[in-house]
């Protein structure tokens, strides 16, 4: 890649402005309009033609969502200008060529992104705490308002800041900054909050990872983490602990699991490549996301599929490619695993871990695909290319 030898730094205030706004209007509160994907398109125009680790597979993601918007047209008459609305949340990514191209400052870029996470955090909380007061959420039938306060799981846009701000924090306590440790803390709460027991696994799971990168695998390592065990086992025997844990386990009693056939996951496995598709090249090029704004007949034909309980997004990063085709899915598991194997400092190693993170969770739940999460990985990926680059250059 060419050489980043100096940046452009701007005021952290106006710089965090911003980017809460692209991050989904303010993780939702304002409205966000279709024409900020034709903003994230001249995003790629920019700087698709620098060299990085990372430009081939965003590239050949932002040509998978512009072929998929040719399919939908061609296969389900919604227009091309329609389908710009429900393809923002993921060109959104593109924030990583401007950052690049025009070589802005790294560490204010890291700065933006622990605001964000702080801000996020207590958003979340927040809208938790006043429901069914609507603010952040549109309240609906996924939240269940019989339960206590704590244990409605809100889905909100910028969950994934959560698990990006545990990792951060977590990286700052190894490396010496003692201080970080409230705010890790405040990651796991929220994470708690989440209700999701497959992000709160690999949240512990990927935490070890970073642990090991950071100070190599040692017994005492091993016993580190069998405390932390012991801490989370004494947490759920406290009153809210056990309500929380208590709350996961009722869901997973509740859920049907692979091995049966009339599990709604496995169902909408089968009906996407069984029923859905109406030839090849639409499984190709993908479906393309519907305008949900719209009274289309293919907008419609989503709302009946969820329903009764087919939700694309359900699996992940394969659900998102049947709506933006089989290039999309190549391009997602390329790069969080370029990201996750790059070489960073000690200090920076959160940036791959987190990626990592995101794709073990990437096919078992929404969480590579959530809205929000998009711009969030551009910014990321800029940053591992920084320092990748610094980390390599300082190793010859």
């Amino acid at each position: 890649m060419s050489k980043i030898c100096c940046y452009r730094s701007f005021p952290l205030i106006p710089m965090l402005f911003i980017a809460l706004y692209l991050c989904e209007g303010f993780f939702g509160l304002f409205p966000f309009s279709r024409i900020f994907f034709p903003l994230y398109f001249i995003f790629f125009l920019v700087g698709y033609k620098d060299v990085t680790p990372f430009t081939k597979p965003l590239s050949l993601l932002m040509i998978s969502m512009v072929l998929s918007m040719v399919s939908c047209w061609l296969f389900h008459q919604q227009s091309i200008i329609s389908s710009m609305s429900g393809y923002c949340t993921y060109a959104a990514i593109c924030i990583f060529f401007v950052l690049h191209h025009f070589k802005i400052e790294p560490k204010l870029v890291e700065k933006v992104i622990f605001w964000m996470f702080l801000i996020f955090s207590i958003c979340y909380i927040y809208q938790i705490m006043v429901l069914p007061k609507e603010i952040w959420v549109k309240v609906d039938e996924h939240i269940n308002m019989n339960l206590p306060i704590l244990l409605r799981r809100v889905r909100m846009v910028g969950m994934s800041l959560a698990g990006l701000g545990v990792f951060l924090s977590l990286n700052k306590i190894l490396v010496g900054k003692k201080e970080y440790l409230p705010f890790f803390v405040l990651g796991l709460v929220v994470i708690l909050l989440f209700g999701f027991r497959t992000l709160l696994a690999f949240v512990l799971v990927f935490s070890y990872v970073m642990v090991v990168r950071n100070y190599g695998f040692s017994y005492k390592l091993l016993l580190g983490f069998a405390f932390l065990f012991l801490v989370l086992w004494l947490f759920s025997l406290t009153q809210f602990g056990q309500d929380i844990f208590g709350f996961m386990m009722e869901r997973q009693d509740n859920d049907q699991d692979f091995g049966n056939k009339d599990y709604i996951r496995y169902t909408t496995l089968f009906y996407y490549y069984q029923e859905h598709f109406q030839n090849f090249l639409e499984m190709f090029l993908g479906s393309g996301i519907p305008d949900r704004s719209s009274k289309s007949a293919y907008a419609l034909y989503y709302a009946r599929l969820e329903d009764f309980g087919l939700h694309y997004y359900d699996w992940g990063i394969l659900g998102m490619s049947w709506m933006m085709g089989v290039l999309s899915l190549v391009s997602m598991i390329w790069y969080p695993i370029k990201a996750f194997f790059s070489k960073l400092p000690k200090d920076k190693v959160y940036l791959s871990v987190w990626f990592g993170y995101l794709f073990a969770c990437g096919f078992t739940s929404a969480e590579f695909v959530r809205q929000g999460c998009f711009l969030i990985q551009g910014m990321v990926l800029y940053l591992i290319t920084v320092y990748s680059y610094e980390k390599n250059s300082c190793s010859k």
